[in-house]
């Protein structure tokens, strides 16, 4: 996937000030993401989404009745939460979605032949996007249960080889591209 190129143009004068202080700006941090079998991201969606239907039962008062509500609530809050933009080629499926607040670390990917499967935690408040490292001995499962998920689950228009798909993280957004089985020789 050809990721767009910023260009300046060399009329624009600029102060020195200026130059100095978008030379000190951080460029886009660029992670190649391993991908994940899709039945495990599928298991973690479905743990997720179990956890926020406890929450709506624990919410509404712990007593029979209304679970199915309380399943279907959590689904629609969960569930195809960001958007993904799917193009198809002769020779690719190329997926790209908006994830902001989203590291290599917490974000999984899983690709089958027809399915994309992703699984984003959002990073909580007061923690640093750029490094996941410097809050590790901060975090807890119970921080991370707090994290907010989107599950994204899309039916692929095409058939494509998992294997020789890749998917890269930079600044908020996910790129996937994944290979078209018709068009392997």
């Amino acid at each position: 996937m050809k990721l767009p190129t910023v260009v300046e143009s060399p009329a624009v004068s600029r102060s020195p000030a200026r130059r100095r202080s978008s030379r000190a700006q951080a460029r886009p941090l660029r992670e190649c993401l391993s991908l994940r079998d899709p039945t495990e991201c599928l298991l973690d969606a479905y743990d997720c989404v179990s956890r926020r239907a406890y929450e709506h039962f624990l919410a509404r008062g712990p007593r029979p009745g209304g679970e199915v509500e309380d399943w279907l609530s959590a689904e629609r809050e969960l569930l195809l939460n960001f958007p993904v933009n799917l193009h198809e080629s002769k020779s690719f499926v190329y997926a790209l979605a908006s994830v902001p607040g989203v590291t290599a670390a917490r974000i999984s990917v899983g690709i089958e032949s027809r399915w994309l499967v992703i699984l984003a935690r959002h990073v909580p408040q007061g923690e640093s996007a750029l490094d996941p490292d410097a809050n590790a001995g901060n975090s807890s499962r119970a921080d991370d249960d707090r994290a907010a998920k989107s599950v994204c689950v899309l039916a692929l228009p095409s058939g494509v080889d998992a294997r020789r798909s890749i998917a890269v993280l930079a600044d908020g957004l996910l790129g996937i591209r994944m290979p078209r089985l018709d068009s392997i020789d």
